[in-house]
């Protein structure tokens, strides 16, 4: 959507509904809240992949890797 605007098409977009400009905006906004997840869990080995199911299972996978949690007790 940016190169729309680089290259003055932006009257291309009001063509689109708004529920498919709010799905987009959503769906990139829940990719980018979980590619977050590596910084704010601490994880140091995390999937490349952009799904939400590589995500969460490399999450799960990882869990040891998890800052302030200890399973030892």
């Amino acid at each position: 959507m940016a190169s729309l605007g680089l290259l003055r098409l932006g009257f291309i977009i009001d063509f689109l509904s708004k529920a498919t400009l709010i799905g987009f905006m959503a769906g990139s906004a829940v990719i980018v809240s979980l590619q977050q997840l590596k910084g704010l869990l601490g994880i140091v080995h995390f999937t490349s992949k952009m799904g939400i199911i590589p995500v969460l299972s490399s999450v799960f996978e990882h869990r040891e890797e998890v800052r302030g949690f200890n399973y030892e007790e």
